[in-house]
Formats: structure tokens, C-alpha cells, sequence
């Protein structure tokens, strides 16, 4: 893949790809993914094997459909049912993990290294609980497993909450926010919860809601300059590859 100077990343809650008419088209959220151009993607609320989208693993049927390689974390499994968080990328993915979040429905926090120019910029995705208890104690384990990585990472989701609410007081100072301008709502309930998140102090992005009716919430795309990532030392040749388009 040629050198990039410019990095365009998208979070997007597809809610297993039932629109506001209240059917399930698959085909509607491949178009917006596509449409947003983005290299990296994180998606929320995504079925694997469920009745209600049709039995379909829809993480594997998007990246092959776009030609991106994917990971997937299964916030719930009940039998072969999954339903979690998925990272799609257009570069190769490295050193995939998930951590568990608790909650009366378990959430999930899906990391995984993109390797770019033969450097790795790790990408964190995850969706916090609508409930403000449960999230008051999901929000610290989060930023205590990102925290302990190497920058640069791309902090994405939905976040069940707006920038302004208390528990942002407690990310470090190193992260900000990518935050579109002007502010504009990312949930049919006209709240702006779905963020991105760099830890790279200074950097300067650029940030846009990309409206949809394909689910309840709008994509959420940011482009980030290359040459401002203060690169880690990991290299491809120190984790090993394994580019899975599955």
C-alpha cells in the first residue's frame, strides 16, 4: 500500500444494521462505510449469527465486501450468537486483544495494532453501557488499559455519554479529543456520544459527522496527519504479521 500522509479513521454504532425504517440492510452500512473512505474503521453493535440480521457474521461479510481485515470482540456470546465491537482496517492488523467490560450486559474493549509505513499505531475501540453506574465503573478500567500503551493510539466508540460530562475529567491530559465542528448530534436522540480520542497532545485533525438513516447513530470520521504521530519504536519485524482478510 502506498505511503500515507493522511490517516482517515470512522466510528460507527450500525445497531446489527437495522435503519431507522426499521429493517436490517447490511448493504446500507457497507455503502456508508465505503462512502466515508475511511483506512480504519470501528464499529459497535455488530451481529454474528443472529436471528434478527439473518444469521449473517456481518464483521466478516463488511470486510469482505470493502477488502479491509478485520478483528471482533464478543461482548456477548451465547452459543454460537456474538454481538460486540469490530476494527476493519486497510492496513494490516497486529497483537489483536479484548478486555471485558462488566455490566447486567457485558461491553468489551477490542485493541489491536495497524501497521502503517512498518510502524504500528495502535487502535482501541469499545461501547460503554447506557447505564451511568455501570459506566462510572467501566469509564477508569478503560482508560487504565489504554493508558499503558505506547502513543500513538486512536481512542474510538461510543461512549454512551457527551464530551462534557464529569467522567471525561478523568482521561489524562495527553488525550484529545478529534471533535467535529461544528458540534453535531451522532444519535437519533440528538446527542453527540460517539468520540475519537488521540493521545498526541497538540495534533491537529480534522473531524466530521457523516449522516446516515442506516442506523440510529451517524458515522463519526476524523483524518490525522501522519507526520504529527510521535511513532513508537514497535516495528513490524518485532511483533510478526499477520494480515487476516478472513
Amino acid at each position: 500500500m502506498e505511503k500515507k500522509s493522511l490517516v482517515r479513521v470512522m466510528t460507527f454504532n450500525i445497531r446489527h444494521a437495522r435503519g431507522m425504517n426499521n429493517r436490517v440492510s447490511l448493504r446500507r452500512i457497507q455503502d456508508e462505510i465505503s462512502r466515508g473512505e475511511a483506512h480504519i474503521v470501528a464499529l459497535q453493535e455488530v451481529d454474528r449469527f443472529n436471528a434478527r440480521s439473518w444469521f449473517r457474521d456481518q464483521v466478516r461479510v463488511i470486510a469482505r465486501s470493502l477488502e479491509m481485515n478485520w478483528c471482533f470482540s464478543d461482548s456477548i456470546h451465547q452459543g454460537m450468537f456474538q454481538y460486540g465491537n469490530a476494527i476493519l482496517s486497510r492496513f494490516p492488523l497486529e497483537g489483536t486483544n479484548k478486555i471485558f467490560l462488566p455490566g447486567k450486559e457485558r461491553r468489551s474493549i477490542l485493541r489491536s495494532g495497524v501497521v502503517i509505513d512498518e510502524r504500528i499505531v495502535r487502535v482501541v475501540n469499545t461501547h460503554l453501557s447506557v447505564n451511568a453506574v455501570e459506566r462510572s465503573r467501566q469509564f477508569p478500567m478503560l482508560m487504565a488499559s489504554v493508558d499503558k500503551l505506547d502513543p500513538p493510539v486512536v481512542l474510538m466508540g461510543d461512549f454512551n455519554m457527551e464530551y462534557h460530562h464529569r467522567l471525561f475529567l478523568q482521561m489524562s491530559p495527553r488525550w484529545q479529543r478529534v471533535a467535529p465542528q461544528p458540534k453535531t448530534a451522532t444519535y437519533a436522540g440528538g446527542q453527540e456520544i460517539d468520540h475519537i480520542f488521540v493521545n498526541v497532545p497538540g495534533l491537529k485533525g480534522r473531524a466530521w459527522v457523516q449522516e446516515t438513516d442506516a442506523s440510529d447513530h451517524h458515522a463519526v470520521l476524523a483524518e490525522i496527519p501522519l507526520d504529527m504521530l510521535h511513532y513508537s519504536q514497535d516495528s513490524v519485524a518485532e511483533h510478526g504479521s499477520h494480515n487476516d482478510k478472513k
